[in-house]
């Protein structure tokens, strides 16, 4: 049932993209400590507000747990079991590795191998999709609420007047993943992907099988609103979080303040320049919070609070790993 994992080493376009994400990150982080007081903002973090910093690591694991609720209900309305605790083990695992594989997606890559035990991998991939695009949506209506409260001199300031296009364009694709997969297929059919072999026909006949899956979902309407309505949950949290953040180091901010920042901040991590975000997710941070009148070494400070609570906060993740199998595999299989 468990197959080993192929170990082909990486190809040169492969490595330079890494090695360019990875010099983006580092150019990005190096140009926010030259134009903020990095000192300045490392006494902020070291003399922290106490009830928020209370709040902020009560609130920090919690999204771990809403997502993988969601994900085991998503299997369950594909008629997959699984364990609610081997679901939040998974997610944990898969965070953890998301902080160190180059790639927005590498961690649901790894979970998806982590569950491949549980059903047909195509079903398995359908639902870590349909959490991921619901997700998504519930993301954009929170960028719409505060791009609708943000006036456009705040975002033609801010140099985030783009993040508009990208909300625009986003909404109808979102629209149509969740409810015409289908054109997926139509597309990878187009591509015509098994030209490039029996690799390229396998991975095309998963990829077809978990569109159809997708597509299953739209005989129940009712569990993709309930997913949604878990992504405004979680998004929800993310907000509050990141106002505690804020408070933590000094901010002067209010709900509504975060309300047209946050959002945004996943959204533009979303564009592929920087490994996982690092880098980027900071810039849009300080950008953002400073054309709201936050200090830039206070904003840099809850930034890099930001990044070190979602760091810890996903730890367990290793400590589940290092359990082995056991700590995720359905129990007939050990």
């Amino acid at each position: 049932m468990y197959q080993a994992v192929s170990t082909a080493p990486p190809t040169w376009r492969a490595r330079a993209g890494f090695g360019l994400k990875l010099f983006t990150s580092i150019l990005l982080l190096a140009l926010l400590f030259w134009l903020a007081d990095i000192g300045a903002a490392l006494r902020a973090v070291g003399e922290p507000a106490l009830l928020p910093l209370l709040f902020a690591v009560i609130l920090a694991p919690v999204n771990q747990f809403i997502s993988a609720y969601k994900w085991q209900f998503l299997l369950q309305a594909q008629k997959l079991t699984m364990r609610f605790g081997a679901a939040v083990r998974m997610y944990f695992i898969g965070s953890f590795a998301g902080l160190y594989l180059p790639t927005n997606i590498g961690g649901d890559a790894l979970r998806l191998f982590l569950a491949r035990g549980y059903g047909p991998i195509e079903i398995v991939a359908a639902t870590i999709a349909t959490e991921r695009v619901t997700g998504i949506a519930g993301l954009l209506l929170f960028a719409m609420v505060g791009l609708a409260l943000g006036s456009p001199a705040f975002f033609a300031g801010t140099g985030l007047a783009w993040s508009w296009l990208g909300v625009v364009l986003l909404v109808p694709a979102v629209f149509l993943a969740i409810m015409r997969p289908v054109l997926l297929g139509d597309l990878l059919i187009f591509c015509r992907l098994h030209k490039l072999g029996k690799a390229g026909a396998k991975t095309e006949s998963k990829l077809l099988g978990m569109v159809a899956a997708m597509d299953r979902f739209r005989g129940t309407p009712w569990v993709l609103w309930q997913a949604m309505l878990w992504s405004i949950i979680f998004y929800g949290v993310l907000v509050t979080s990141q106002y505690c953040q804020l408070l933590m180091v000094g901010a002067e901010v209010t709900i509504i303040h975060v309300l047209m920042v946050a959002p945004l901040i996943p959204l533009i991590s979303l564009v592929p320049i920087s490994i996982n975000g690092i880098g980027i997710a900071e810039s849009a941070f300080v950008i953002g919070y400073v054309a709201l009148g936050v200090p830039a070494e206070i904003a840099l400070a809850a930034a890099l609070v930001r990044r070190v609570f979602y760091s810890v906060a996903v730890l367990p993740g290793l400590a589940f790993w290092l359990q082995g199998k056991r700590s995720w595999a359905p129990p007939q299989s050990y």
